[in-house]
């Protein structure tokens, strides 16, 4: 789940809408790692992958905080602590609700961010009109451009001195605090703060010299 139009995102705001529920095992499984890691697992996904249609679960957290305690630092990959002792229980809710639907033979757990994918939908509903609103208010000659970028906005200067002197100025967090009462109006699950918001500062000069004023390539 990394972007608002995959599946597991759109399935998962129904479930945060009150529009659809987990199944009784997914619901039980939840709440029993709610409860004994002290987080905020919202949904749950079973799967089979790959050509040996190994099977898998995709446990999605609402907090990036909550999914970064769940993987290897600096990874995607689960921690294989918690792994183990997921596994173990849903299997002894299954074995215990007679389950014949679910296998879990060589099962693994992937784990996901509500999120971070929510604060890249919010980013992209604001209108192009509200990007130039915002240009005109900040009245800065200097700016040449405001380019969304998932979930993180980054404010374009001309130039790198332009860049640099805005900076050392430090008006840097008025930009941010102006942007983020943009977002936070398309906020609808309460996924944004001022704290976990990030804002960018580039040139235009360095997006021409180094990455041939090609966006694809700036972006990657």
């Amino acid at each position: 789940m990394i972007d608002p139009s995959d599946l597991e995102y759109k399935e998962t705001k129904k479930i945060l809408d009150g529009r659809k529920k987990l199944n009784s095992f997914f619901l039980e499984l939840t709440n029993w790692i709610n409860k004994q890691y002290s987080v905020n697992a919202i949904n749950i996904f079973y799967t089979k992958i790959d050509q040996n249609r190994k099977p898998m679960l995709q446990i999605v957290f609402k907090k990036e905080k909550d999914y970064k305690s769940f993987t290897e630092k600096g990874s995607i990959y689960a921690n294989k602590k918690t792994e183990k002792e997921i596994i173990l229980k849903f299997k002894e809710i299954l074995k215990k609700n007679r389950n014949i639907e679910y296998q879990t033979k060589s099962i693994y757990i992937f784990f996901t961010c509500f999120e971070s994918v929510a604060k890249i939908e919010a980013n992209n509903l604001i209108k192009k009109n509200e990007i130039k609103k915002l240009t005109k208010e900040l009245n800065n000659p200097d700016l040449w451009y405001i380019e969304k970028n998932f979930e993180t906005p980054i404010f374009f200067f001309y130039t790198k001195a332009q860049k640099s002197n805005f900076i050392a100025l430090k008006q840097n967090k008025i930009y941010k605090k102006k942007y983020f009462k943009l977002i936070k109006k398309y906020d609808k699950y309460n996924c944004i703060s001022y704290e976990n918001f990030e804002t960018y500062f580039d040139s235009k000069e360095n997006f021409e010299n180094n990455h041939n004023g090609n966006w694809l390539h700036y972006l990657k």
